[in-house]
């Protein structure tokens, strides 16, 4: 009874052993990795790729008119798209239409709220003709991105020239800190400054733009603006001097020198460089008022009364 049983056991087992064999995937089925499928693009997204991708390389080879055309064909199709108003709005720009710009930077802002370069781009566009307009978008910029040393920069500009010249200040030196080589930056501050008579402060950044742009006409008559308003009439006159020899033909900066020369008491040399001035044209009325003045202070009463006529 043992053994039949026990044969009866194995033949159990055995039986068992198919049934799992038979319902059991094969080893070499299990290993395999399951196919990939391919996803097909319909034919219509396909072309508006395509559109996308011509669009972008027309706009980075300078072909802003044909870029523009397939951008606008682009979006009458898919006009969610964000980045795509930002990029015709860039076209729209390189081509001095600004209007239509803003426009576009617009969308693209309000489809995408964190977009900062929209933002930027915005704000510049809006600064030529209405620099309170541009002030939001550009607070912005730099609510976004402390970092972003062109949006103080441009904020500043559009605070200088609404007024607010404390604001100005304020964003502008943000904006030297962030990048101490940026000279347009440097230039408005300085000026900005020079406004304010914070001469000392002024100075120091004509300097600074003198070294990032040596020989920098505006930076030199600005060091010897500010020269002046802190009374160091010789120093701003060294500084006119030295002008002057690579802008000779410069008659304001001839009439600020001759000016220098009267404080200084030298009256003759002023007028020689009143006669230099003269030579560029007409004389304005700062020149005619100084002329007469060294006039009267040498008693010549009839040139004196003939430049006041």
């Amino acid at each position: 009874m043992k053994s039949r049983c026990g044969v009866r056991g194995s033949r159990l087992v055995a039986a068992a052993l198919l049934i799992l064999a038979a319902i059991a995937p094969c080893s070499s089925q299990a290993r395999q990795a399951p196919r990939k499928r391919v996803r097909v693009i319909p034919a219509q997204e396909q072309a508006l790729h395509d559109l996308l991708v011509k669009a972008k390389a027309e706009a980075d080879a300078k072909n802003y008119s044909a870029a523009q055309a397939d951008y606008e064909k682009y979006l009458a199709q898919k006009p969610e798209d964000a980045a795509a108003h930002f990029d015709l709005g860039y076209v729209y720009t390189a081509q001095q239409k600004t209007e239509e710009a803003i426009g576009e930077y617009r969308k693209a802002i309000a489809l995408d709220p964190k977009m900062l370069q929209a933002h930027l781009n915005l704000g510049m566009s809006l600064l030529a003709e209405n620099p309170q307009e541009a002030i939001p978008p550009l607070e912005k910029v730099v609510e976004l991105d402390y970092s972003v040393e062109r949006g103080h920069y441009v904020l500043g500009l559009a605070e200088e020239r609404t007024g607010d010249s404390a604001a100005a200040e304020k964003e502008l030196t943000v904006a030297v800190k962030l990048d101490p080589d940026d000279a347009d930056a440097h230039a408005a501050l300085a000026h900005v400054l020079l406004n304010e008579k914070k001469a000392s402060a002024a100075e120091t950044e004509f300097r600074e733009l003198l070294r990032l742009k040596s020989g920098d006409a505006g930076a030199e008559i600005g060091l010897a603006q500010s020269l002046l308003l802190q009374n160091r009439a010789a120093d701003a006159l060294a500084v006119l001097e030295g002008y002057l020899k690579t802008n000779p033909s410069d008659a304001r900066a001839r009439v600020m020198q001759a000016s220098l020369l009267v404080q200084m008491g030298k009256d003759d040399e002023a007028l020689s460089a009143l006669d230099e001035a003269a030579k560029s044209g007409p004389e304005s009325l700062d020149a005619l008022e100084l002329r007469s003045e060294i006039y009267f202070a040498k008693k010549d009463w009839a040139k004196a009364a003939a430049v006041l006529q």
